[in-house]
């Protein structure tokens, strides 16, 4: 019986021993089993997301641009097209304003000119007359001929025609056009840029990352041309006049460009035959003399005889027929004088004011032509400054992965 409870004892333990190894064995497989699991996904999650920030490309860094109060999110190879795309615009601009202003100038100054130009023969007029001849003659004696015609071609050429004022209403013409046209251009340029932008703007699911805050000033377009746009006709007509003093036309005088072209043209005009004849005064009062007291005096011997009868009053008869004849033979020189010179004088005057007409025209032109591009060429350096300073704020996109 004894042996009987010692083997049932001893069976009893050799199977629970053999359970608890099992069990245990059991639990350690199974913990490894899990654990081992837990590590493999672990891993390959690491591995995945490794490969992930390997092979995905890092986000692009962007910056939102604002232009007519619309926000534009673009990438550093956007902005850097567009200085380019500014100078190019605006270069075409320049082409096309400079031959419209070009146009404008020649077409009003030929129109300021025509008056004067059309009053030539009422200077003739008094120049070939009695009238005109005595006063010359008591100019030569008590003052500067060439002072006296000056002012009298002054008078009938030029005052006539409104002249002066003419040519300051031009000035502030083009000065008003130009102001326009640089306004036009920059908003030619402004569109440009939006159109621009608008073709070039990211698609919606490009991962980006912003490297600058859209409140910031210095991503608004607009404010680099503000300083530009502020720009008046004032403005304009003070770099036109600051030109001028280095052309022909000079510096402008203060009573205005009007009074200054009216001074160059008659001393245009003073280097003609016009301004010669105080020279030639004396030969032509030598001649006229000869005719006076040779066949002309001869001429009034009848005239003598016909005064003697009447006594003492044949002196005064003497005196008016001296006169008379003195006048007469004035007006033969003077219609002779005309006959033979009028034409060739008429046509050397007009050359003259032309040829004064054509260097303003050439002036002006070359003078607002230069202001207009120095406006345009400042916008465009502005603008490539502009984006320089936006680009430096940019990331590397290496950079984003760290």
């Amino acid at each position: 019986m004894d042996n009987t409870a010692t083997t049932k004892s001893t069976n009893w333990l050799f199977w629970l021993g053999f359970f608890v190894v099992i069990i245990v064995l059991a639990l350690i497989t199974t913990f490894a089993a899990i654990r081992g699991g837990q590590q493999l996904v672990n891993k390959n999650k690491t591995v995945i997301a490794q490969e992930d920030i390997t092979d995905l490309p890092a986000p692009t860094p962007v910056i939102d641009l604002i232009l007519n109060g619309q926000t534009h999110t673009v990438d550093e190879k956007t902005i850097g097209h567009l200085p380019t795309l500014t100078e190019k615009t605006l270069n075409e601009q320049k082409i096309q304003k400079n031959n419209e202003i070009a146009q404008l100038i020649q077409t009003e100054i030929d129109a300021a000119f025509e008056p004067a130009l059309q009053n030539i023969p009422a200077f003739t007029d008094w120049y070939y007359s009695l009238t005109g001849e005595y006063s010359r003659y008591l100019t030569a004696v008590t003052g500067d001929m060439g002072d006296f015609l000056a002012d009298k071609m002054h008078e009938t050429i030029f005052k006539s025609a409104n002249f002066s004022e003419t040519i300051n209403a031009k000035q502030q013409l083009f000065d008003t056009q130009l102001t326009q046209d640089f306004q036009e251009s920059t908003s030619v340029l402004k569109q440009t840029l939006l159109d621009f932008l608008t073709q070039n703007a990211l698609p919606a699911e490009t991962p980006t990352v912003q490297v600058t805050s859209s409140k910031d000033e210095t991503t608004n377009l607009l404010s680099v041309l503000d300083k530009h746009l502020a720009i008046t006709s004032a403005d304009i007509g003070k770099q036109v006049v600051a030109g001028l003093a280095g052309t022909a036309v000079g510096v402008v005088a203060v009573k205005g460009l009007g009074a200054l072209v009216i001074k160059k043209t008659i001393a245009k005009v003073a280097g003609t035959s016009l301004f010669k004849t105080a020279g030639a005064l004396l030969a032509k009062l030598a001649a006229k003399a000869a005719v006076k007291g040779g066949g002309a005096g001869a001429a009034t011997v009848g005239g003598a005889a016909v005064c003697a009868p009447l006594g003492p009053g044949a002196l005064a008869c003497g005196a008016v027929a001296g006169i008379a004849t003195w006048l007469l033979v004035d007006e033969a020189f003077i219609k002779l004088d005309e006959a033979i010179n009028r034409e060739a004088f008429e046509a050397e005057i007009r050359q003259a004011i032309i040829h004064q007409r054509d260097e303003i025209k050439r002036d002006l032109t070359t003078v607002y032509v230069n202001v207009f591009n120095e406006r345009i060429n400042a916008v465009s350096l502005d603008m490539s400054k502009h984006v320089e300073n936006i680009q430096k704020t940019f990331i590397p996109a290496d950079a984003l992965r760290k």
